[in-house]
């Protein structure tokens, strides 16, 4: 397996899997930087004898998949955390390429990243998969009802958000979603969660608002996941931001179910990690690894899976 300068092969674990174009790739998991990188196997040693990471088995069983979007201020003002943006009101928040209700290029990115991924696990699942979608900001709200629905209902319903800007409250956006897979009338169905953020949570358990929470806010979102996880459901976190924090990182860790973040993305880059989205989710619950913290998924991925990035 090829390492990265300064990296060497024994500090990485290494599996093959099958990317979006069909052509067979590596994944190595560099332990040293806590990242997974995808590499084409052109570039890889042909001596490879390291123990598998990823899993093979797939479901054979229907999927219930919740995915819960950020609508918060950060998503239309990444780099101003104390621009709320209310309403698109703020015309800092405005892009003029997007409708009013959608507000800027980044809240259409994440809902057209939302929808692609909806339409691909379909897809890969044949339609066995079933979904729900929440959005979050200074509360939550079903997007779609709080029951389950089809591709086809669903992707247009992700269309139609309207953006509202606000704090960022991560809990309550898990709570809805675990609740709509929880009233699920097929209990023994995969469960995923998929929560896609650009920052930490700024609402607390009593609702409280504030910027610069800390642990109070993070353990609101923490103790909604774990409730969610220990009934069976797969977190799966996306976190948009090319140079997160340690802070961050970790936090998003501890979310996930088994410690992985796909995090690295630029918000016009998110298809980019629609692929390992798809391979996570579709893996079943019994399959999948066993709680790693120190995983995290960045954009390094084989060039026809990475679209070209907007300078």
């Amino acid at each position: 397996c090829v390492t990265g300068p300064g990296h060497s092969l024994q500090e990485e674990v290494c599996s093959g899997i099958y990317g979006g174009d069909n052509r067979e790739n590596i994944v190595c998991e560099d332990r040293s930087i806590s990242s997974l990188h995808l590499l084409p196997i052109s570039a890889m040693s042909s001596a490879f004898d390291q123990p598998s990471l990823a899993p093979t088995t797939k479901c054979t069983s229907d999927i219930d998949v919740c995915i819960a979007l950020d609508l918060s201020g950060t998503i239309c003002s990444p780099n101003n955390p104390n621009r709320l943006c209310n309403g698109c009101r703020q015309r800092r928040c405005r892009t003029n390429d997007v409708e009013s209700d959608t507000c800027c290029s980044n809240f259409n990115d994440v809902k057209n990243f939302a929808r692609n991924t909806v339409t691909e696990l379909d897809t890969a699942t044949s339609g066995r998969a079933s979904f729900s979608a929440v959005g979050f900001a200074n509360g939550a709200a079903h997007v779609s009802g709080s029951e389950l629905k089809t591709a086809a209902v669903i992707e247009p319903l992700i269309s139609n958000v309207i953006y509202t800007g606000g704090y960022t409250n991560h809990g309550r956006g898990l709570r809805l979603c675990q609740n709509s897979l929880r009233d699920s009338n097929a209990p023994d169905n995969d469960r995923i969660i998929l929560l896609i953020t650009n920052s930490l949570p700024s609402v607390d358990v009593n609702a409280t608002r504030n910027i610069n929470c800390g642990e109070p806010c993070k353990n609101f979102a923490k103790e909604e996941a774990n409730i969610a996880k220990n009934e069976g459901t797969h977190i799966r976190t996306i976190f948009v931001d090319t140079t997160p924090t340690t802070e961050e990182i970790a936090y998003m860790q501890e979310l996930s179910s088994d410690g992985t973040v796909i995090e690295g993305f630029t918000f016009d880059t998110l298809p980019g990690a629609i692929p390992r989205i798809v391979d996570d989710v579709i893996v079943c619950k019994t399959s999948r690894p066993s709680s790693n913290p120190s995983s995290s998924i960045t954009p390094t991925i084989a060039p026809s899976l990475m679209p070209s990035e907007s300078p």
